[in-house]
């Protein structure tokens, strides 16, 4: 929970920061090491690397205004959902409770 946490107030204070930090973790990150371990060669590692690439470019396209808000978004809808099935797992437990006598 730390983590997304994180990232929100990063989106809120420094949304340049939290869209190079994506695209790096997300795109740079696993291109790199999918190239360092297919050894360059035109294999499926490689094809998947290009992949990561071209999603961290895309990442990096997208205006920072968008970026900002969409990822706010995101991480806001997320939260919701996790809230609701926790909610809801909690009721289904307490209801399911029967003590030992």
């Amino acid at each position: 929970m730390t983590i997304p946490a994180t990232f929100l107030a990063l989106l809120l204070l420094e949304p340049q920061l939290a869209q190079t930090l994506l695209a790096g973790i997300v795109g740079y990150l696993p291109a790199a090491l999918l190239q360092l371990i297919s050894g360059g060669d035109g294999g499926i590692l490689s094809v998947t690397g290009m992949w990561f690439h071209s999603l961290g470019t895309a990442i990096e396209s997208v205006t920072v205004e968008m970026f900002q808000i969409s990822a706010s978004s995101v991480l806001i809808l997320g939260a919701v959902i996790v809230a609701v099935v926790s909610y809801r797992f909690a009721i289904r437990r307490f209801d399911t409770y029967s003590p030992s006598m």
